[in-house]
């Protein structure tokens, strides 16, 4: 059996209350044209696995077991709301990480990667810069003006990188928790 599968940064509930309010304050800025992410979702994604045979799933959490413990993690720190992707036309509000965050968390990701691929793991590789953010909003249509910035200054100090199981169904995504590593 296959499971569509990522990895993700999970934030702390203290934090996630700091953009929640953050969120209502900006709310009623938007139109019906605005889908807002439940917080439930809320989470910065390293790697999208993709469909995985079951199989995969011991090999996966090997990799986390082997980047991740005795690592050092570094704090998380996240600057401000805007439109994203940058490069594109937007279609997500994002709360947009550090540029020092972004990297950080690139040098995990490429490090999952590396020993993913050292356990015969497959997938589709994204060959571009890491760019850490939460979706916390799409867009069904392109927003009149794509300049947006709120700044909304947060450090997480707290966290855990979680291996996902994601459904897709007509009411959205539903997540499963298949693994998590805390922070030591």
């Amino acid at each position: 059996m296959e499971r569509r599968l990522f990895i993700a940064v999970s934030l702390s509930d203290d934090v996630l209350d700091l953009i929640e309010n953050e969120l209502n304050i900006i709310r009623p800025r938007f139109s019906n044209s605005v889908r807002f992410v439940p917080r439930e979702h809320w989470h910065a994604t390293l790697l999208f696995l993709g469909d995985q045979d079951e199989s995969e799933i011991a090999h996966i959490r090997e990799a986390m077991d082997e980047v991740l413990r005795g690592s050092v993690w570094e704090p998380i720190s996240f600057n401000s709301v805007l439109y994203g992707p940058t490069r594109h036309s937007p279609r997500m509000l994002w709360w947009n990480a550090t540029e020092s965050t972004s990297e950080n968390l690139g040098t995990v990701r490429d490090r999952l990667a590396r020993e993913l691929e050292r356990r015969g793991v497959q997938w589709e590789h994204e060959h571009h810069p890491y760019h850490g953010h939460v979706t916390l909003a799409r867009l069904n249509e392109p927003p009149q003006d794509d300049t947006l910035f709120i700044s909304a200054p947060a450090t997480c100090g707290t966290y855990s990188i979680d291996l996902f199981a994601s459904e897709l169904s007509a009411g959205g995504a539903n997540y499963s928790l298949l693994y998590s590593l805390e922070k030591e």
